[in-house]
């Protein structure tokens, strides 16, 4: 597996509710993941991380495509908001957390998601 990562310089200054950020400071990264099969390429990943993309002149996209039998090429633009898919991610993630085994876990330990009835009272993103 190779991983890159690569640091977002603010061009200006970026002013939010929870943090400020200086001209010529990290305003954000890009993760790059490329993992390998038989020294192959088989799976590459780009995770985009800002404050403000504006900020350090980037333009937000969210995409994927899948090679195969019938290729796959999805774009959205602009991207969605990285900070809401994390939150909903968390959320979302409750209720595995809630049925797992006591115990020191990782990810990987958690069940598998799957789509949920809404409870009384819960509300999932």
């Amino acid at each position: 597996m190779e991983k890159h990562l690569e640091p977002f310089i603010a061009k200006k200054r970026i002013e939010s509710d929870n943090l400020s950020v200086e001209t010529g400071e990290t305003g954000g990264f890009l993760q790059r993941v490329v993992g390998f099969v038989d020294e192959v390429s088989w799976f590459e990943a780009e995770f985009i991380a800002h404050l403000h993309l504006p900020a350090v002149e980037m333009n937000a996209q969210d995409s994927i495509s899948i090679e195969g039998y019938n290729p796959i090429h999805l774009t959205i633009d602009p991207g969605c908001n990285p900070q809401l898919g994390t939150v909903a991610m968390l959320a979302n993630c409750i209720p595995r957390v809630v049925e797992a085994k006591p115990d020191f876990i990782t990810v990987a330990d958690l069940a598998i998601p799957f789509a949920r009835e809404t409870l009384p009272g819960i509300r999932f993103l």
